[in-house]
């Protein structure tokens, strides 16, 4: 899990966060497919970031296509600078994070136990910082001076945040952040210079691909609309089937009950229970929506895996993890047998 935002500064005095003080457009180049187009736009008017969000379909790389646009002054009038906070491992503490350079190029990384996570742009980095959130991160600092004046090479074994800044001049404001995950360090950084290296044209259609011949083999909508925004009620459902299965596991054909924690500002590293494990009543009505539009291959996985994690005694747990291992150990009515 990580977090990545933009911060911008003019070279004076202006300071603005991408997620606070833009206004947002979304929208998905095409339906039910889970990838993103996003137009954050400068509250004050100065800027436009536009940028598109996808996934390597061949490794675990998250993908930013990024256009930074002055709508006051020039690309030299700007700093930019990316923010990643991880939360490797499923925790925000015990993190942590370092600046180095793998094969010559400025990598920022992060470590918890076997969960490793690189960071890259495609322009390298100009400036990187490491440090610890609400304390040395850089975020502090560019809040205060409007401009990242440290740069802290190691952050140990806390809550960590890794930042790099863009040279918006030399990359003609075009550029790419690529968040790698893997077992080891060196290989989350071969894997995010490997994509970054890529035909990204070639790379999103790859990962649109089989989402789009899997929305084919869904019962079609097309004459069953009646009145209204026909276009738009069909773009809904193709959505809303496409996020019921981003939510289920390839490996084990179950589904979590959301990929989110609710309440998550207020709780803990040690409150790990929630909406994101499985809970048998979610999963069978998420289950239902996928047979109401025809997935009957999921549908088949989902019957497997339930009567692969059913009790010796018939029932089911309240909730667990993917692997069927029980979380609470509380007898809930609701999740105790199908209904």
């Amino acid at each position: 899990d990580a977090e990545i935002c933009l911060l911008t500064g003019l070279r004076k005095d202006f300071f603005a966060e991408e997620k606070n003080d833009t206004t947002h457009e979304v929208s998905q180049p095409e339906p039910g497919v889970p990838a993103y187009r996003i137009v954050n736009t400068c509250k004050s008017n100065r800027f436009r970031i536009e940028k598109e969000i996808f996934a390597d379909p061949r490794q675990d790389v998250l993908l930013q296509r990024i256009r930074f646009v002055p709508l006051q002054g020039s690309l030299k009038d700007f700093r930019a600078y990316a923010i990643l906070s991880p939360r490797l491992g499923d925790r925000g503490s015990g993190n942590s994070a370092w600046a180095a350079r793998y094969k010559g190029r400025p990598v920022l990384f992060a470590r918890r136990d076997a969960n490793a996570l690189a960071f890259c742009a495609s322009c390298g980095w100009s400036r990187r910082s490491v440090g610890f959130v609400g304390v040395s991160d850089a975020w502090q600092d560019l809040h205060r001076n409007k401009r990242m004046t440290a740069q802290y090479a190691h952050a140990d074994n806390g809550h960590v945040a890794l930042a790099g800044e863009i040279d918006l001049a030399a990359c003609g404001g075009d550029f790419v952040l690529a968040a790698a995950f893997q077992v080891d360090p060196n290989a989350a950084a071969l894997a995010a210079i490997l994509s970054l290296g890529d035909n990204l044209d070639a790379m999103r259609s790859a990962y649109a691909a089989p989402w789009r011949e899997w929305q084919k083999t869904l019962m079609s909508l097309d004459g069953k609309v009646q009145g209204g925004d026909r276009s738009g009620n069909v773009d809904r459902y193709r959505s809303s089937t496409m996020v019921l299965r981003v939510h289920r596991t390839q490996r084990f054909g179950s589904a979590v009950a959301s990929l989110a924690v609710p309440w998550g500002n207020h709780r803990g590293d040690d409150e790990t229970g929630g909406y994101h494990l499985v809970w048998t009543r979610d999963m069978v009505e998420s289950a239902s929506g996928l047979l109401a539009a025809g997935a009957h291959e999921e549908i088949t996985r989902t019957l497997q895996n339930l009567c692969a994690i059913q009790e010796a005694d018939g029932h089911w747990p309240q909730d667990m993890w993917v692997n069927g291992c029980p979380h609470a150990r509380g007898v809930q009515l609701d999740e105790v047998a199908l209904h």
